[in-house]
């Protein structure tokens, strides 16, 4: 009950009360403890909670830590790392079997205050699992970032029936007008639920009826469509 006490009250003072606890408990107590050291980690003002919570979130991203408070703490982490590190960090809990910090990494993706660095995970996407890989699509789809849209359409290119659906969501979601002529292609090639999710992401591209009109347009005249 202290702890939970602590946790939702927050501060550097309750931080230090719990972190000293946490390291001096075991078994079921230290989860307690530590879920609490999370949520109070989450009041404390941005520059101490990336100085004080590195470290924190390092030790408790351990087996000796309940997987919910283990996939916390590698979310954690993920948001404090430096660009490089947080890439790192999604891409080694996606390529495990720990169903806990593959969603904490997901969740970070969501979650990051400057998207951009997840640039660097893209060229290892396709190293991922088919299932890893996919999740990760919707959630860089989430993000709005242009420069992630050769990732969507690499996978809704591929033989991986999995990836193709999951790059398709991922155009319909955030496609660019440019990607109304791959989309086009897609359509023609694919058949049945495919073609019409294809169609369907291509209906959804910003400046349909303008740019993209255009481009789908001149691709078919092109094609003699």
């Amino acid at each position: 009950a202290a702890a939970d006490a602590l946790g939702n009250l927050g501060g550097e003072t309750s931080f230090t009360l719990l972190t000293t606890a946490c390291s001096a408990s075991n078994g079921p107590l230290r989860d307690q403890i530590t879920d609490a050291v999370l949520r109070c980690l989450e009041t404390l003002p941005e520059p101490q909670r990336k100085t004080l919570g590195m470290e924190c979130y390092t030790m408790m991203d351990s087996p000796e830590v309940g997987p919910a408070a283990r996939g916390a703490a590698l979310r954690g982490r993920i948001l404090c790392a430096n660009p490089d590190d947080a890439a790192r960090l999604v891409v080694e809990a996606m390529r495990g079997d720990d169903a806990f910090r593959r969603n904490a990494a997901v969740a970070a993706v969501r979650c990051h205050p400057e998207p951009s660095v997840f640039l660097r995970l893209t060229p290892q996407l396709a190293e991922l699992p088919a299932p890893s890989h996919a999740l990760l699509l919707a959630a860089l789809a989430e993000r709005d970032v242009a420069e992630f849209t050769p990732a969507f359409l690499a996978a809704a290119e591929s033989e991986d029936p999995v990836l193709r659906g999951a790059g398709l969501a991922a155009l319909g979601r955030a496609g660019r007008p440019q990607t109304a002529v791959p989309l086009l292609a897609l359509v023609l090639r694919l058949e049945g639920a495919e073609k019409d999710t294809a169609m369907d992401a291509l209906g959804r591209l910003p400046g349909a009826g303008n740019r993209a009109q255009e481009a789908v347009e001149k691709a078919c005249k092109e094609e003699d469509i």
